[in-house]
């Protein structure tokens, strides 16, 4: 729980400076620095407890960096059920890591376990780059999820100087 809170307190203080998918690229690059670093030098160590409450920190700070995205980038009609998408993948995704880990231990063993995952990691840094015009950060919720653009005065006159979409008069 110490590497959850202080990965959860760093998320909270750099999320909104940084972006969020400039926290989950340092967060997959956090995971490929603990993995090899599990795999390799501290390995049989003491190490591997300082470095599994490392594994927290980056793991929460990268989730944090995710649950987010999905409700803030959606237009405010599908928002709660992009979130809802968003997390039902998420749990796929810990479905994986349940289902396979166990057996990538017995088949290839704890260290290629643990570079197979941050391989991983390394191929998914791209993708997260991939998403850098999506980056919802500085950006009000209405901006960021389009909201704005698809303002459209219903009935009447849409008046430039109110808030995007405002009507102030009635047509008839």
């Amino acid at each position: 729980w110490i590497g959850a809170l202080a990965g959860s307190c760093l998320a909270w203080t750099a999320i909104d400076r940084i972006g969020r998918i400039w926290s989950t690229v340092a967060a997959l690059v956090g995971f490929v620095v603990v993995y090899v670093l599990w795999a390799t030098l501290a390995f049989g160590s003491g190490w591997l407890i300082p470095l599994f409450c490392l594994l927290g920190v980056v793991t929460w700070w990268g989730a944090a960096a995710c649950w987010p995205l999905p409700s803030e980038l959606a237009p405010t009609e599908v928002r709660a059920r992009a979130q809802g998408l968003g997390s039902g993948l998420q749990r796929v995704s810990i479905g994986i890591n349940v289902l396979f880990i166990p057996h990538m231990l017995v088949w290839v063993g704890f260290r290629a376990t643990l570079l197979v995952a941050a391989g991983i990691s390394v191929a998914l840094i791209p993708l997260a780059l991939w998403g850098r015009q999506f980056e919802p950060a500085r950006k009000s919720l209405e901006v960021a999820s389009g909201d704005e653009l698809l303002a459209q005065p219903v009935v009447g006159v849409a008046d430039p100087v109110a808030a995007p979409g405002a009507v102030t008069a009635v047509s008839s």
